[in-house]
């Protein structure tokens, strides 16, 4: 294995897209007097051995820190562009108090930060990534910043509709205009058959369990579309996975009796016979009689 120094060529190198980027910021730490070491497989720079900064696909992470004697190297990382925010949160942890004064001055560093014009460009080239963490980065701040994102996360549920995560992305941005076009996506891209094997008290927590996850992203918001999911509903209240029974239930709860589909509640009390939780069994009798959930 080469130095640390070579070690961080190489990593740099690797980063193709953001390569420019990543040595820059290496330049800015560099500096600021930090030393440069390889941590989880990842240029990480240190001050008196703790860490500082981590660099990686154009992340700047800033750790914690106890005690003043760190406020001078933030203070000069702050006044670089990349690096203003993440300073600004590890000066707020450089003291156990809080005076006037840093409150004014964690304010104006955050305040001028996001009313740069930059950002926009910014968290659009970001939206554009690959890296799950980078586009969760700027998909959270390209809401901040009023930037419309659903093209974005639109294309990323049709690259992978099996990500749990993506649908949440698109449910959360979903109207009466797209619910539709969603619930016919997830009609076609889940296997709902599979989903549907009969109700237990699995809590679904693992990797056999992603396509129950993406169903609970999905059903977990129909309460506010009546008359839309069906599908989807009725394979929830078979799922194995106690949540998926759940939040088919709120859905059906919000909606009320008056709209729900022919033969709901039918289907409602045919679960009731084969609940195995006592719980869910308790609450399809509460949705049945039109009473609210607690």
């Amino acid at each position: 294995m080469g130095s640390t120094a070579s070690q961080v060529d190489g990593y740099i190198r690797k980063n193709k897209r953001w390569g420019d980027e990543l040595a820059a910021l290496r330049r800015i730490v560099l500096a600021s007097g930090l030393t440069e070491d390889i941590k989880w497989r990842a240029p990480c720079y240190t001050l008196d051995g703790a860490n500082v900064v981590m660099l990686g696909a154009f992340i700047a992470i800033l750790g914690l820190f106890q005690g003043n004697g760190h406020r001078e190297v933030l203070s000069t990382l702050g006044r670089h562009d990349e690096f203003t925010l993440f300073c600004a949160v590890g000066l707020s942890n450089t003291d156990r108090g809080w005076t006037p004064d840093r409150r004014k001055y964690l304010l104006d560093l955050t305040e001028s930060l996001m009313e740069r014009d930059s950002w926009f460009e910014v968290v659009r080239k970001a939206l554009e990534s690959d890296d799950e963490v980078m586009f969760t980065a700027a998909n959270f701040a390209a809401n901040k910043l009023g930037i419309e994102t659903w093209q974005y996360v639109r294309k990323r549920l049709g690259e992978n509709p099996h990500d749990a995560g993506r649908w949440y992305d698109v449910m959360q941005q979903c109207n009466e205009d797209r619910i539709a076009e969603i619930i016919t996506l997830a009609e076609t891209a889940l296997p709902l058959d599979k989903l549907s094997a009969g109700p237990s008290k699995s809590l679904g927590i693992g990797p056999d369990f992603q396509l129950h996850s993406c169903l609970d992203s999905i059903v977990s918001n129909l309460g506010s579309y009546p008359g839309h999911g069906e599908k989807l509903i009725r394979a929830s209240l078979r799922s194995p996975v106690t949540r998926n029974r759940n939040e088919a239930l709120w859905a059906l709860s919000e909606w009320g009796k008056e709209k729900w589909p022919d033969g709901m509640e039918a289907t409602l009390r045919q679960a009731i016979k084969q609940e195995p939780d006592e719980s869910v069994k308790n609450w399809m009798q509460e949705v049945i009689e039109g009473k609210p959930l607690d």
